[in-house]
């Protein structure tokens, strides 16, 4: 049975698309139609990067909330994958061991935040690391995706993939007893569920 977390946002974008999806603390407000179209150039991107990104369909976006984080969390589903929070505030060695963990190769990271953790991408792991806002110089390291190259990529629709609800959306990680970081799996059942009861529960519209 198809029931994805991403689903209900498409279907919003496909009935209401000039509602407003997003409004920011700077007063900035995005329709339903700016964030799928830029969501769909973030899936169209990670599809050009990674042909089978069901064998790791890992993405860490390591980032506060905001337009292009939310497009690529969205666009990471929409191709299949999962994504993975990166708490920024987290130390560097809690996040390596969260990139071992799953063995994630790419990265989605805020620019202001790549020279701070940039550590974090020299582990072995990580082939690709997607800018999420402006460029920034780098030290020639072949695997950074300028946000120039996403603001320039397809915004194609991305077909709907056969996935159904029992796949994985997002992994969590919670401290641990033993302060070493846990994975808690999500899949799309128990996101959308969640989400369902919330639209229930206090009447969101």
């Amino acid at each position: 049975m198809r029931y994805l977390l991403h689903d209900v946002f498409i279907e919003k974008a496909d009935c209401c698309p000039e509602s407003t999806a997003i409004v920011l603390e700077d007063g900035s407000q995005y329709s339903y139609l700016d964030l799928y179209t830029y969501s769909n150039k973030y899936g169209n991107l990670l599809l050009s990067l990674n042909d089978d990104i069901k064998r790791n369909p890992y993405v860490g976006i390591l980032s506060t909330v905001h337009y292009d984080s939310i497009a690529c969390v969205l666009g990471t589903l929409m191709v299949g994958g999962v994504y993975v929070p990166l708490d920024e505030y987290s130390p560097i060695e809690r996040l390596l061991h969260i990139v071992k963990n799953t063995r994630m190769d790419t990265i989605a990271v805020d620019s202001n935040l790549y020279h701070y953790f940039s550590p974090l991408f020299l582990d072995t792991n990580i082939k690709r690391i997607i800018l999420l806002n402006d460029d920034v110089p780098i030290d020639d390291n072949v695997n950074i995706i300028n946000h120039s190259v996403v603001q320039n990529e397809s915004s194609y629709k991305i077909p709907l993939y056969n996935q159904v609800s029992d796949d994985l959306a997002y992994i969590l990680h919670s401290s641990g007893s033993t302060g070493v970081p846990k994975g808690i799996m999500l899949s799309h059942r128990n996101a959308r569920t969640f989400v369902d009861w919330m639209k229930k529960e206090f009447g969101i519209r």
